[in-house]
């Protein structure tokens, strides 16, 4: 081989290692949970879990015909509120588990502590739950109590939901529990606001 080319080989190598070693670090310190990225990392992870749950609850609903007849004959009165509900709940879970799931990988690999599956899907079993629970009871309440008052009963339904979110995620975790709180309660209040108009527009353009 010629030294022209053995010179060659060395500087790839020494490129390439440095690189990876750059790369490496760009990454720990992009998922540090320190200064500015810890707010960008809740910030993107938090709203990309959040669309690709909506998406997947608007287009991916799993059909049970008995809870549909559950709620049917339980809930459907003078008005028929049975698949307001049952749409309700499934939007819940996939909230519940998409935004935490988003969010407990920023956790767990924000830490020098060994990555953990397991926190993972604890918190995350626990957000579907809870997110089943208030979704439902959020969609309940607007319907008996609160028919002509969409917003203010998905604003109620969304600050709750973001502030559970916010206390499941400080499960097991090193965030504070006051932290989790409050960035759960702006989330829930942002999300709303979000979520509200793109779901209502055509109530929106009509008034």
């Amino acid at each position: 081989m010629k030294p022209g080319n053995t010179c060659g080989i060395k500087e790839k190598g020494r490129f390439l290692k440095t690189m990876r070693s750059f790369s490496n670090g760009t990454v720990k310190v992009a998922f540090s949970l320190k200064g500015t990225y810890r707010r960008l990392n809740w910030l993107w992870f938090g709203a990309l879990g959040g669309l690709v749950s909506w998406v997947f609850a608007l287009s991916g609903k799993i059909t049970l015909p008995w809870l549909r007849e559950l709620l049917s004959a339980g809930f459907d009165t003078d008005v028929q509120i049975s698949t307001a509900l049952y749409d309700s709940i499934f939007l819940g879970a996939a909230m519940g588990f998409g935004i935490t799931l988003a969010l407990s990988i920023v956790e767990e690999m924000g830490q020098s502590r060994m990555f953990s599956f397991w926190r993972i899907l604890l918190r995350c079993v626990i957000a579907i739950v809870l997110g089943m629970l208030i979704f439902f009871l959020q969609e309940l309440l607007t319907a008996k109590v609160l028919p002509n008052n969409n917003y203010l009963g998905h604003l109620l339904g969304w600050t709750i939901f973001g502030t559970v979110i916010g206390l499941i995620c400080t499960l097991l975790s090193t965030i504070e529990l006051k932290s989790g709180l409050i960035g759960g309660l702006i989330a829930g209040i942002v999300a709303v606001h979000i979520y509200y108009p793109l779901v209502y527009s055509d109530i929106l353009i009509r008034a």
